[in-house]
Formats: structure tokens, sequence, C-alpha cells
């Protein structure tokens, strides 16, 4: 069985990317889409943090290779500055390889940072998110997927209905709180409350303070 999808939303600083890496690091297999460069060695590591493969710009086709051959790996796309043709074919293919690619028993976790950036809401290329989202657990799909954003209002109501849960830091602007308000009313009045690297966990409706694995 594969892993949740999770999202994560928050201010900058607020650790919302370090979480996602944080809760995904024993996953057989992982892709990390960074359109921002953050993740490459040396540049906002976190301490212990290994990639096996760093591939950057337009070496997408490198990657899928990668995820089409059953290994286990640790992997960052370091894509910033493609076009956006580039960064719809990139998607697309990165997706489609993650699809059923998988030895049996394992998935496939696709991180996606900057959802804002990478998947802009009312474009074409969230269309390959969808499918993953409605089909990933099965086993012709095997594929987790996270979303990281600094935003709510930039995650698709409908991607955001799909996932398993919301991981949710502090939020102040009222769009982003009036986004979470439509998850459950007073979640944006809790979110902007929140300090530090604090968080809200929304799972099934329900909303607790959310911990940090160790």
């Amino acid at each position: 069985m594969r892993a949740p999808n999770l999202a994560f939303v928050g201010m900058p600083g607020s650790g919302k990317s370090y979480a996602a890496r944080v809760f995904s690091e024993h996953h057989p297999r992982r892709v990390y889409l960074d359109p921002l460069d953050s993740a490459y060695p040396g540049h906002g590591q976190r301490r212990g943090e290994r990639w096996s493969h760093v591939f950057s710009g337009q070496n997408w086709p490198a990657l899928c290779d990668l995820m089409k051959s059953g290994r286990t790996f640790n992997a960052t796309l370091q894509c910033a500055g493609l076009s956006d043709d580039e960064m719809e074919s990139m998607i697309s293919d990165v997706f489609g390889a993650a699809k059923g690619t998988a030895p049996v028993g394992e998935w496939t976790t696709v991180i996606v940072e900057e959802v804002g950036i990478l998947i802009p809401r009312n474009t074409k290329r969230g269309a390959p998110v969808h499918v993953a989202l409605r089909a990933g657990r099965h086993p012709n799909c095997s594929t987790t997927v996270y979303l990281v954003s600094q935003r709510a209002v930039d995650l698709d109501p409908t991607m955001r209905a799909l996932m398993d849960e919301l991981h949710v830091r502090r939020q102040w602007e009222t769009r982003d709180l009036a986004a979470l308000n439509d998850v459950q009313r007073g979640l944006g009045e809790r979110a902007m409350a929140l300090d530090g690297h604090d968080f809200l966990r929304v799972k099934a409706g329900r909303v607790e303070h959310g911990v940090m694995p160790a």
C-alpha cells in the first residue's frame, strides 16, 4: 500500500518544505521537483540529507529513465528557469514515468515544491497530477503526491479535496485564510494564530495539532 497524499501550506520559513522531505525520507522511490533550486546539495539541504541523484534543467528525461528502471532512489530535479512549455512537458513526463513503474509492494513519491510555479491553477499542467491523485492507490499507478505551497490559495480545490492530509502552517493573507476556511470553518483564523514551525493537521474532516516526526 502506498503512503498517503499530503499537502503542505505555510509562509516562507514556516518549515513546510522541511516537513515534506522529513515525512517522505523513508519512502523507497522519491522525486523532489524543485523550481527554486532550494534543495541542491549545499543550498538548503537539511542536515544529514542525501540525494542519490541530482538532475538539472532540461535533463528530466534522464530522471524519467531512472524512475522506469524499477530502482530505489532519492532524486531531485532542479528545474528553475524552464519555460512554460518545458514545465508542462516535464510535469507530464515525470508523472507519466511514475505511473505503475514501482516494483510490486512499493510506490513512487513525487513532491511538487512551490505548486504556484509548477502547477498554476487553471492550466493544463495539473491534469497528470489529478490522475495520480485519483488513481495513485491502484497497483497500476502506485504513486503518492506531496504538494508544497507558500499560499493556500494556490492549491487547486480539487487537488486539495483529494489529499489524505492537509498540513497547515502560519498564513495571514486574506485570500489564503478564505481558502482555508473553505476547508473547514475557522481554520484560517487558527492558521493565522500559529507561531514558528507549529502546524495543524487536517485529516478526515478533523483538525489537530501536528507533531513532526523525530
